[in-house]
């Protein structure tokens, strides 16, 4: 094994490898934290949705569930007014998420037992599973939500 060489093709082809890997990490990184729609990034795909929950969060205690497609959509529309950045942990805890006066949005998704949660918030949106956005073109209109949830609720 003394002296075994390595030829610059495969050395090269090593090199090649590491800046692809490392090029795609700062990709992701930057895909991450780039502005997208709130609904998108709330709903992946709108049509894979069987039920929503909303509740709002503070004096309020009003909540509504919903089965039918068309509020989910009307929701849906509302939120994709709006454009979210995601942002580190460490800045989220400036918001305040899960004390603040706001709405937990539960969607569940056609064959799961189980809901995706957020909580949406004027400022700030908190997607469990996926971290910490700040709206950028806000703030969401809480009273448009206030008033959804007591118009449908039953």
């Amino acid at each position: 094994m003394r002296g075994m060489k390595v030829s610059k093709f495969t050395l090269f082809l090593w090199l090649l490898a590491a800046v692809l890997v490392v090029l795609l990490v700062v990709w992701k990184v930057a895909r991450d934290h780039e502005e997208k729609n709130l609904a998108d990034v709330l709903v992946e795909d709108r049509s894979d949705t069987e039920a929503i929950s909303l509740e709002l969060r503070g004096d309020k205690n009003l909540s509504m569930t919903s089965e039918e497609h068309g509020q989910f959509e009307q929701l849906l529309d509302f939120l994709a007014a709006y454009q979210v950045k995601k942002i580190e942990d460490s800045k989220a805890a400036e918001a305040d998420v899960h004390n603040a006066n706001g709405a937990d949005l539960f969607v569940r998704k056609r064959g799961h037992s189980s809901s995706d949660q957020s909580i949406i918030l004027e400022d700030f949106v908190y997607i469990a599973g996926s971290g910490h956005y700040r709206v950028t073109n806000g703030p969401i209109d809480m009273d448009w939500i206030n008033k959804f949830v007591s118009e449908n609720q039953k």
